[in-house]
This record gives structure tokens, sequence and C-alpha cells, in this order.
């Protein structure tokens, strides 16, 4: 069912809830104290979960008009994420994970930036919590400028070099999504899909006429070893990367063939990433990488990113610079091989070990 402009609240904000009882309260109170006054929080909460998530969401539910709870059986996130999108009346989408929060005046700067620039995407800036009240900046790739435009054909490459395949914006927290803009391209989140994020986002970046990003970082994204991220399997990550490819491989923007190149070091990337937070060996990890390559012909492509003069563009358009864009163009050019690749990975594993010392 559908609201009027007039009585449609100005955000949505969708939480979904898996096994986070000693999270949910920090969550959903640095959400309920922003000083945006007219939004709903949705909250998909998993009745298979194992804690008592759902009991502390009904408590929040019955005590704030503003929250709402709905129960999914099993059915994973990307259905639970539709599920939000189903339900939500807010101009604006925006989400949450529950074992994350968020800094005062989000809501506000966010809602003020998309609206008066008619934006159908919005992005901001994000902070890492270690644990340990432990907050510190994330990334160079989570880090933004005040920047507001128009996707047209003459900046699409640089555009696309620049979110959808930097890294910066592969997840769906830190973001404003306008409601008719979704709707209008039947933008959904993919049910087969282990990075569900990663796919919604190059869907949403490949059909979005205006865009911006603020360079506030008002998201907090908390590292856990008990989350998601932690608990997918080889398959998983396998299944993802292979759909994820086929995905941008029909990308037909501007420079399409630049565009994949950069896509499918952006796909092998994460696959490695997410592998190596599985206890395997760095051998068997770089084996499903390179299977993972070979499976889906992205050889050339990959060859096409370790252009230097072709990286040399994406580096700027990403506003990679220094050691950064030195060590990323190596790990690109250790995409040639799987020898090259294992030799890469060692190095850097040595590395990371001596820089803990």
């Amino acid at each position: 069912m559908t609201r009027d402009l007039q009585t449609m609240p100005k955000l949505s904000v969708i939480v979904l809830v898996y096994n986070v009882e000693p999270y949910i309260a920090r969550c959903l109170d640095s959400i309920l104290s922003q000083d945006l006054d007219d939004f709903e929080v949705l909250l998909v909460a998993e009745s298979q979960s194992a804690d008592k998530s759902v009991e502390v969401c009904q408590n929040y539910a019955d005590a704030d008009r503003r929250v709402k709870l709905f129960c999914e059986d099993g059915t994973g996130f990307p259905a639970a994420r539709n599920r939000g999108l189903d339900e939500a009346q807010g101009a604006y989408m925006t989400f949450v994970d529950a074992d994350d929060y968020i800094l005062p005046g989000m809501f506000s700067a966010m809602h003020a930036a998309a609206a008066n620039q008619k934006l159908d995407i919005l992005c901001c800036g994000g902070k890492k919590d270690a644990g340990g009240q432990r907050v510190g900046e994330m990334s160079d790739y989570v880090k933004f400028g005040d920047e507001f435009f128009a996707v047209d054909q003459q900046n699409q490459r640089d555009y696309m070099y620049k979110l959808a395949v930097s890294g910066r914006t592969i997840t769906v927290w830190g973001k404003f999504y306008e409601r008719g803009f979704l709707a209008r391209n039947k933008l959904r989140f993919h049910p087969e899909v282990y990075a569900d994020d990663f796919a919604f986002n190059f869907a949403c970046y490949t059909a979005a006429e205006r865009v911006g990003t603020i360079s506030a970082a008002f998201y907090v994204y908390c590292d856990r070893r008990d989350s998601r991220l932690y608990s997918s399997s080889t398959a998983d990550i396998e299944r993802s990367a292979d759909i994820l490819w086929e995905l941008y491989s029909g990308y037909a923007g501007a420079a399409p063939a630049d565009v994949r190149a950069y896509a499918a070091v952006r796909i092998i990337s994460s696959a490695l990433f997410n592998l190596k937070l599985k206890p395997i060996s760095i051998e068997r990890i770089c084996a499903t990488v390179w299977a993972i390559i070979e499976k889906s012909g992205m050889q050339p492509h990959l060859l096409r990113a370790a252009d230097e003069a072709k990286f040399s563009e994406y580096a700027r358009a990403t506003a990679m610079s220094g050691a950064a864009a030195d060590n990323f163009l190596r790990f690109i050019r250790s995409l040639q091989s799987r020898d090259a690749l294992l030799a890469w990975q060692k190095r850097y594993a040595a590395a990371e070990k001596e820089d803990r010392r």
C-alpha cells in the first residue's frame, strides 16, 4: 500500500536482524536519537535467531510508533532486504546493519543534500569501530568529497570507476536511495548472491541519473568475527563471483571494456578478501581465486586492467595515489597467472606480518 506525498515519511530506515542481541540496542538508539523528525524504522528480523534479538526489537516497536517489526523465516539476507523495500513508505531509503551504528546529524544532513539536489543516490563517508571504543577513519576508499553531479556520456566512465568499481561503495550502508528511482528501475536484491549489496549497488549506479557524495563520515562500521562476513562458505564466494561477473559483463554504458576490466579486478579482490577470512591455506585461497578467473574467462579483462595508461586513468578517477596505487597495480599484475598470484599473496602476507610486529 502506498501513501501520498504529503503523508509519506521523509525516510525509511531498513535494519536486518539476526543474532545481534548484544548490538541491536546501540544501533536502534543511534537511529532513534537522530534530529530528523520524520522517519520510520523497519526491522526485518529472522525468526530463527538463536538469541533474544526479536524480543529486543519487539520492545522497541512497542515503545516507539516509528519502529515496525517484520519477521522472516529463513529466507536469507537478499529476501529480507527486499521485504524491507516492499514495506517501506519513505521518500528515501537507507540501510543500517544491526551491529553497526550511526552518528548524530546523519539523517538531517543527508536528507537535505539528497532532496535539495534531487539525487537518485547519495553516499556519505564511514568510520570503523574495532572494539574497545577504538573508532577511527576507514581506508581512503570510504572517504568522499562534497560532490553532486548528473551522469552523462562525458563523465560516465569516471563515475563508474569512482562509485561502481572502486570498492568505495559496494555496501548499502551509508547511502540514501530515492524511492521513485528504485521503483522506476525495478531495483531489487539478487536472491542468489552472497554479496547482494555489491550486485544491488552496481545495478543502481548503472541506472542513476543524479548522484552525490558528502565528505562527512556519519556511518560507523563495526568489525566483529561472528558476523555474516566471516560465516560465508567457499562455495558462496565462488557462486557470488560468477553471478557478479555475469552482471558486470552486461554493462553497456560508456567505455564498457574499461569498466568491465576494473569490475573484474574488484570482483576478484572481493573474493580474495572473503576467502582470507576462512581457515584455509594461502595456496588453497589462490587456487580458488584462479579457478574463478579461469571459469569466468576474466583473463583478457584483467590484462586490460594491468595496462599502465589505463590504470593511470582509473587511479586518477578514484583518487588513488602513492603507495596505494603502486600496490594495487602490482596486485592487478599478479592476476596474470596462478604462480604470480601466489607469489604476490605470500609477499603481501609477510609484509602484513612484519607491520604487526
